[in-house]
Formats: C-alpha cells, sequence, structure tokens
C-alpha cells in the first residue's frame, strides 16, 4: 500500500507539476520536494484538529472548480 501511495503522488507531481503540495509550499517555501507529502499530512491532520477547512482535492476536481469559477465571474462580466 505505502509503495503504491509513493507513486501516485510521484506520478502525481510530475504530470501536475506540484499543485497537489501548494498548500504545504505556500507555509513552507524552502522545503524540499521529498519531505512534502510527510508534511501535507502533518498540516492536514493539524487543520482537522483545530478545526480549519483544509480544501484538498484531486487534480481533475481542481480543474472543475477553476472552470466553474472562471464560467461564473466571466457571467457575472458578461
Amino acid at each position: 500500500r505505502n509503495k503504491s501511495r509513493f507513486w501516485c503522488w510521484v506520478n502525481t507531481y510530475l504530470v501536475f507539476g506540484g499543485l497537489n503540495f501548494q498548500i504545504v509550499h505556500h507555509i513552507v517555501p524552502e522545503m524540499s520536494v521529498p519531505n512534502l507529502q510527510r508534511a501535507s499530512e502533518i498540516v492536514e491532520e493539524h487543520c482537522k484538529k483545530g478545526g480549519i477547512d483544509y480544501h484538498a482535492v484531486s487534480p481533475w476536481q481542481a480543474y472543475k472548480e477553476v472552470y466553474i469559477f472562471f464560467r461564473t465571474i466571466g457571467r457575472s462580466v458578461a
């Protein structure tokens, strides 16, 4: 299981350029890539304990949310 999880995040990192770790990157920008996976788990756990909304979605869900957002903005301007 851990091995498949590792390859899952590596592939996501390679395809999406690290956007899967954007939250952690903005908290600790100098952190090296190999540590981002574990740090993201720690940050998510900390947010849950503190009642802080941690909005992390799949890349495809992120594309969908951005598309809907831009479509909504575009319609409000037109």
